[in-house]
């Protein structure tokens, strides 16, 4: 009987072996499903003819105050194609990418294109969830038309941020506008707009909701209301496109010499106030 039992046992232990080996007798294994903590690429657009100098001071003041240490460059050739420098460890939620287009004085629409395909490489390849973007003059224009026609698209990360510094939305000095000869209403509507403006303006609802604004004029205090190159009134239309629609709109106005059109993304106050609205 004792010997029975015995047998009895072993069979049972091995009939138990046998189904733990098999995945019949533990909870299943999955790989994990718990929800990723998000990703950020905080993104930076230089201008019209612009370069790495034009961003440069952005990124460094960013990392000089601690927020976000890593960095990549993506730069993006005549025909669009994105190649990426730098590294974004897997461990970090936060990353600064440099955006650098070849062909810098091609149409916007066009660049608008090219960023969406590095929006893309962003998601796909370093499986990023969010983005921030920050643009100097006519890469504010860049930004905005991404978010209008491509930001509701599942291939590239969510706007969660977005910074226009000397913005350009109802033209330039000195080819389609005048200092002080455009005013806005109440509502921020111009009393003259632009054909690309327009096209903006019928576009607006496109802009993708929960997505705070921070919109950075400047204006040398010189009586021409501007920056030299953009007016207050162009680079303040932006409200009227967003306000209401944006999850949030404020704006700052800076003054004097270093509110200069290429002193702006130079300027100490400038980068304080950015670094403040993107992670303070």
């Amino acid at each position: 009987m004792e010997q029975r039992k015995f047998t009895q046992v072993i069979l049972t232990m091995l009939a138990c072996a046998w189904i733990m080996l098999m995945g019949l007798c533990t909870q299943p294994v999955h790989a994990s499903n718990a929800p990723q903590p998000p990703r950020t690429a905080t993104v930076y657009l230089h201008g019209y003819n612009g370069w790495s100098w034009s961003t440069s001071d952005l990124i460094a003041s960013a990392q000089k105050a601690g927020w976000v240490k890593d960095k990549m460059v993506a730069t993006v050739n005549r025909h669009g194609q994105v190649h990426f420098s730098g590294n974004w460890p897997a461990n970090q939620s936060q990353c600064l990418v440099q955006v650098i287009f070849k062909k810098n004085n091609t149409f916007q629409a066009r660049q608008a294109k090219w960023l969406t395909n590095v929006l893309k490489e962003l998601k796909t390849r370093y499986h990023a969830t969010n983005y921030n973007g920050v643009g100097h003059s006519l890469g504010c224009n860049v930004l905005l038309n991404e978010a209008l026609w491509y930001g509701h698209k599942k291939s590239i990360p969510k706007l969660q941020k977005l910074v226009m510094i000397a913005g350009p939305f109802n033209g330039v000095l000195w080819l389609d506008d005048e200092a002080n000869k455009n005013a806005l209403n109440k509502l921020g509507a111009p009393a003259i707009m632009n054909a690309i403006y327009l096209n903006l303006y019928r576009m607006r609802k496109q802009f993708p909701r929960n997505v705070e604004v921070l919109n950075i004029s400047g204006n040398l205090d010189n009586g021409s209301n501007s920056d030299q190159y953009v007016s207050l009134a162009s680079s303040k239309s932006l409200k009227f496109l967003l306000d209401g629609i944006a999850k949030s709109y404020k704006s700052l106005e800076f003054y004097g010499k270093k509110a200069e059109h290429s002193q702006l993304h130079q300027n100490t106050q400038v980068l304080k106030a950015i670094n403040n609205f993107l992670w303070g």
